[in-house]
C-alpha cells in the first residue's frame, strides 16, 4: 500500500507479434525503478480534441501538486524526463528535489496528428470521413497527413527507451501514445495491442526490474479526469490489424533470415582470407 493510493499489480501478456524494437535491456540492475506518468488532465482532454499544445485544467493542476508531493516525499529519482509541451511542463512542475535533474526530450512528444491537429475527434469525422474511417480500421499503422503513425511513434522513441537502460531510477512525464510505446516495450506486449494500451489518468505507473522482467504497479491518485481511452470494439478493424500483424511478423522473418544468411556469407569470406 502507497500513500498515493491502492497499486494494481498487472501480469504480462504473451505476445501475437512482437514489434521490433531493439534488443532487451540488458545492463539494468535487479530492483532499478522507472515510473512513467501521463501528463494531467488538459483542455484539449475536456473539448476531445486532438494533439495541441494545451494547458493543464483546474483538475490537471491538482494532479501535479499531488504528483510533486508524492515524489518530493517519497521517491528517490535521479532524473525526470518530460516532453517539450506545455502539459508535461506543468505537470512537473512541483518536483523541487534539488538533486534531481530535469530534462525536456522531444522524442517524448505526443505522436504528430498532421493536418488534423487542434480538431475535435467530431469534426475529424465529419470533415474527414474516409480517413477517420481507415484511422478506425488500421490504428496502429494509420498515419496522420503531414503526422505520424503508431509504428512512427514507436521508432523515434526507441532511442530514448535504450536510455532509459540505467542503474538510476527515473520518472518519465509524458503522453498517452508514448506510454504505450514504451509499455509494449517493456511489458512485451503484442504490436496489434499497442494503440489499446489502457494508460491510466492521474495515475504513477512503476515499472520495477526484477530478474528480466518489468514488474508493473499503478499508483492512482484521488483527482478525478475526463477518459481518453478508446477500447477496439470493431470486429472488422481487428481482422484488419491482425491481418497487418501477420504481413509484418512475415517481413521480420524474411528480414531476420536474410541477416542470417548474411552473416553466415561474411563468414565464410572472413575464413578464406
Amino acid at each position: 500500500m502507497e500513500d498515493g493510493g491502492t497499486p494494481l499489480i498487472l501480469q504480462d501478456s504473451d505476445a501475437i507479434f512482437q514489434l521490433p524494437l531493439g534488443l532487451p535491456l540488458s545492463n539494468t540492475p535487479n530492483g532499478r525503478i522507472l515510473y512513467l506518468t501521463r501528463h494531467g488532465e488538459s483542455m484539449y482532454n475536456l473539448e476531445n480534441r486532438i494533439g495541441g499544445n494545451p494547458s493543464l485544467t483546474d483538475r490537471g493542476h491538482e494532479y501535479a501538486l499531488q504528483l510533486g508531493g508524492y515524489v518530493n516525499g517519497k521517491l528517490r529519482i535521479s532524473q525526470v524526463w518530460t516532453s517539450q509541451l506545455i502539459r508535461t511542463l506543468q505537470t512537473s512542475a512541483y518536483i523541487q528535489d534539488i538533486e534531481t535533474k530535469r530534462i525536456q526530450k522531444p522524442e517524448l512528444n505526443e505522436i504528430l496528428s498532421g493536418i488534423f491537429d487542434h480538431l475535435t475527434y467530431e469534426e475529424f469525422k465529419a470533415q474527414n470521413p474516409k480517413e477517420y474511417r481507415q484511422r478506425e480500421l488500421n490504428k496502429l499503422t494509420y498515419q496522420y497527413p503531414s503526422g505520424e503513425s503508431y509504428l512512427d511513434l514507436c521508432s523515434r522513441i526507441e532511442p530514448i527507451m535504450q536510455a532509459m537502460d540505467t542503474k538510476e531510477n527515473l520518472l518519465v512525464v509524458c503522453h498517452q501514445a508514448v506510454i504505450r510505446c514504451i509499455l509494449a516495450r517493456f511489458q512485451r506486449k503484442a504490436a496489434i495491442e499497442i494503440p489499446y494500451i489502457k494508460v491510466p489518468s492521474h495515475s504513477l505507473i512503476k515499472l520495477t526490474w526484477v530478474d528480466g522482467k518489468n514488474l508493473m504497479e499503478v499508483i492512482p491518485f484521488d483527482v478525478a479526469s475526463v477518459s481518453t481511452h478508446h477500447a477496439q470494439s470493431d470486429p472488422a478493424a481487428l481482422m484488419s490489424i491482425k491481418t497487418i500483424s501477420a504481413d509484418m511478423k512475415k517481413v521480420s522473418l524474411e528480414e531476420a533470415q536474410r541477416t542470417e544468411a548474411k552473416t553466415k556469407t561474411n563468414g565464410i569470406v572472413e575464413r578464406e582470407r
